[in-house]
């Protein structure tokens, strides 16, 4: 059921109970207004009875009328019956009313059964001052009856008290009805008022009463209907459209606010919820993209490692379809191929909420095997229970085969790496012994070569202290002078000074000796005999 329906069914209850409510204590406080107005019309009767009684009956003791058939009719105790009966010629209401004793003188004053028993309930209710019951004597003939007693006073005992003291008229015409006492009960002063004009006023009023209620509360139902209708239904109506557009994916659903109210405030609520739901949404979304697009494999599972979500990289890389995957356990891709520790190892670090790590050898849905690298670790809730298992998964079958490609790669490149190490210390070897050699030439030229300077020193010491002849000089067949003036007997050689001589000559002895030393070593290096480097 709808909330509107909800709402007006039980605005509808809510209005009908107040409605039965209010119209049975109106009914029983009209009954009760109504009664009491009765009695009131009772009381009033009654006191018009009353005074009648007490005005006549002391003006007829008083006045000194002889008590006989045409004067009989001046005493109250006659004259009340009989004016009762007339005056239902003057007010159709119906009431009668009476002065009635259980010892009449007049036989019309006799009580009836009824106001009998009310003279007997006063005469065992002394203080009671007055009695009213309802008297239903066939359908619809009922009457209220309303009785009140009626006390001797001491002007009554003048004709009910003592027989030899009542007047002579009296005495001579009643035989009953003597011997009473002051303050006994003579009778009851008794009021009918039927029942049939009570009730038919009683309808009246009611009914007027039921149809102002019904209108009324039928009014007080459509007004409170309404404003709930636009004030709580309409709104909440709109609550619960925006909620279903969210729940539909339309997150950019917001409210308009347009007061300040308890559902407004709702509303703000609402759209705070919506812009939390629509950031978290697109979070998921991102989150649940990456997963999906993720070139990894993941897996998620139960307890029992009972899968209940792969990713499009799993259906790719096993051949399962998510459908084919769902409900199933990993272990449908084992090869055989794993070691059984793995899983034992695996197993006992996910009871311990620990996250594992390792390689399985699996088998695809076509047969073929891979290798995985395999991470798993526990997904816990806000209460850190372990709730499932997240597995993510990366084939490495091409980087084992690239790995072992590397290795026997690795292995030829240190193979020839020591290959051409142990020739570089060949090499190094061979060198070392030539830079040897060279070492001991060096050191026999320069021995060898020291030997004949320092002859040639001396001699070109001797030439600058003693100098030369200049006949001596022209004697030399491997001297060219560049100028012919110095061969002239008086003049003196400015460019041939002893010195110079000495040096050119010095000079040109180590630049030789410097070339053949240079030679002998390079024949050393390159492995050729001296004899050849001449």
């Amino acid at each position: 059921m709808s909330l509107k329906r909800k709402v007006w069914l039980w605005l509808g209850l809510l209005v009908g109970a107040i409605l039965g409510v209010d119209l049975t204590i109106g009914y029983f406080k009209l009954d009760a207004e109504l009664r009491t107005e009765t009695e009131f019309d009772a009381r009033t009767v009654y006191g018009f009875i009353m005074a009648t009684r007490r005005v006549y009956q002391n003006q007829f003791i008083e006045s000194g009328l002889p008590l006989n058939d045409k004067t009989l009719g001046f005493l109250p105790a006659h004259s009340l019956s009989r004016i009762a009966k007339d005056f239902s010629n003057w007010n159709d209401s119906g009431v009668l009313f009476n002065n009635v004793s259980d010892r009449p003188r007049n036989p019309g004053n006799l009580a009836d059964a009824e106001e009998m028993a009310a003279i007997n309930w006063f005469r065992q209710n002394p203080k009671s001052v007055e009695r009213v019951e309802r008297v239903e004597k066939t359908a619809g003939n009922g009457y209220l009856l309303y009785t009140a007693p009626i006390w001797l006073e001491q002007v009554c005992l003048k004709c009910h008290g003592e027989r030899e003291s009542a007047p002579a008229s009296i005495r001579d015409n009643y035989d009953a009805a003597y011997g009473y006492q002051l303050g006994e009960l003579r009778g009851v002063a008794s009021v009918k008022i039927p029942t049939a004009k009570f009730d038919q006023r009683f309808r009246e009023i009611w009914g007027t009463q039921v149809v102002k209620s019904l209108f009324g509360y039928a009014m007080l139902l459509l007004a409170v209907g309404y404003l709930l209708e636009k004030l709580v239904t309409q709104r909440i109506a709109r609550l619960q459209a925006g909620a279903e557009r969210i729940a539909e994916g339309d997150y950019a659903t917001r409210l308009t606010i347009d007061n300040e109210d308890e559902i407004c405030q709702l509303a703000v609520a609402f759209n705070q919820m919506a812009e939390g739901v629509q950031s978290r949404e697109q979070a998921l979304t991102k989150l649940s993209q990456a997963v999906e697009q993720s070139p990894d494999s993941i897996v998620i599972t139960d307890l029992q490692g009972n899968i209940e979500y792969v990713n499009a990289c799993f259906v790719e890389n096993t051949g399962y379809s998510f459908e084919e995957a769902q409900g199933k356990n990993p272990r449908m891709l084992q090869s055989g191929r794993t070691p059984p520790a793995t899983f034992e190892a695996m197993w006992a670090a996910l009871k311990s909420g620990k996250g594992w790590q390792g390689e399985f050898i699996n088998r695809r849905k076509d047969g073929s095997e891979y290798v995985e690298f395999v991470n798993i670790a526990p997904i816990r809730q806000p209460d850190g229970r372990v709730s499932h298992y997240l597995a993510v998964k990366q084939d490495i079958t091409e980087q084992k085969r690239i790995g072992s490609e590397l290795d026997a790669h690795r292995h030829n490149l240190e193979q020839l790496v020591a290959s051409r190490t142990a020739e570089l210390s060949e090499a190094r070897q061979r060198a070392d012994e030539a830079n040897h050699a060279k070492s001991d030439f060096l050191a026999n030229m320069s021995h060898e070569i020291r030997t004949p300077l320092n002859a040639i020193n001396g001699m070109a010491y001797l030439i600058r202290r003693d100098g030369l002849p200049l006949s001596r000089w022209r004697g030399s067949t491997n001297w060219k002078h560049p100028a012919s003036t110095c061969w002239k007997p008086s003049t003196r050689c400015s460019i041939c000074p002893k010195s110079k001589l000495a040096k050119w000559f010095s000079s040109k002895l180590i630049s030789v000796s410097a070339r053949w030393s240079t030679r002998f070593a390079s024949c050393q290096l390159i492995g050729q005999p001296a004899s050849n480097c001449d």
